[in-house]
């Protein structure tokens, strides 16, 4: 190797920023966000690691899903990258081995974009790993625009029909998406409030609301809705992905949102195709005294939090 292929080798010219994708759907999408911001004009050679992230996923068996949405990756590589669930002594040897690498792991991170930028003026620190959630609603609307843009269009075509074929009346309709969760009481007890209030909230701006379902588990569903004061459809989750949830769910003008980042997604796709008006959500969610819910980070100034 000559003097002038090593020095780019060791110093490249442009920062490769290889990022990990993991999590369920919602959680893609978040970090697919936050790759469009964080690589937008700053040079960065995209790498996206589609493998270690989801090597140690054993409860839930989750694998990488968004090109199934139609959503590309640039320079997509199946990167076996050392995580810290790995043992810390192969983790401390790929360190070694890798010192220009820098890792960024967090759920978010306000100041993820300072670091960044203060840590490729180093000659040395020219390559970067990030990993996590980033989970936030202060994305530009351009980078949503850009997501959604990306979508099949078929998908969003079946959808609409499937759309058409449920619901009777579409100008009062109400999605209530209901997500399983841990066999808590407390937790239980939480969610059978919200969505009480939430029902509570439509049926006063309009008596003649009508309410869908759309749940993972149909025992879950009973319970949580068990004492309803209104009458409410349940959307069989039979025969359908949740790919065609997710996109199903975006149709409704009306949505309440479970606790999760696959029905926040859904939600903020209906707003950017000009279908979603409304969207109720649950605040702070404790369980055993925790919150696994970051209301203030993640949920948009103008949904109506309960």
């Amino acid at each position: 190797m000559n003097g002038q292929r090593f020095l780019s080798a060791v110093f490249p010219l442009c920062p490769k920023l290889t990022v990990v994708y993991q999590g369920g759907i919602g959680n893609q999408l978040f970090i697919h966000a936050a790759v469009i911001e964080l690589t937008e004009g700053r040079g960065f050679q995209l790498r996206a690691d589609v493998v270690s992230g989801f090597e140690h996923d054993s409860r839930y068996k989750r694998q990488y899903r968004l090109d199934e949405l139609g959503i590309g990756l640039p320079d997509k590589e199946s990167l076996r990258l050392a995580t810290r669930k790995k043992s810390l002594l192969r983790h401390l040897v790929k360190r070694l081995l890798s010192p220009c690498n820098i890792w960024f792991k967090f759920i978010t991170d306000d100041n993820l974009y300072k670091h960044l930028e203060s840590s490729r003026n180093f000659i040395f620190n020219r390559s970067f790993i990030l990993e996590g959630y980033f989970q936030s609603s202060s994305y530009s609307d351009l980078t949503f625009h850009r997501i959604v843009k990306c979508i099949k269009p078929q998908l969003i075509y079946e959808a609409k029909k499937l759309y058409s074929s449920l619901v009777a009346d579409s100008n009062n309709a109400v999605c209530i998406h209901i997500r399983a969760f841990e066999d808590c009481d407390n937790e239980e007890a939480q969610l059978r409030s919200y969505y009480g209030r939430a029902i509570d909230y439509f049926f006063r701006l309009d008596p003649s609301a009508c309410f869908y379902i759309i749940g993972e588990k149909d025992d879950v569903v009973t319970r949580l809705m068990r004492g309803a004061k209104v009458k409410y459809t349940k959307i069989p989750s039979s025969g359908r992905s949740d790919i065609q949830d997710l996109l199903l769910i975006s149709c409704f003008s009306n949505i309440v949102i479970s606790q999760s980042t696959f029905s926040w997604w859904s939600a903020k796709i209906g707003q950017v195709l000009g279908r979603t008006q409304k969207v109720v959500a649950p605040g702070s969610i404790k369980v055993d005294g925790n919150s696994s819910w970051l209301p203030d980070r993640i949920l948009p100034l103008d949904w109506i939090r309960m």
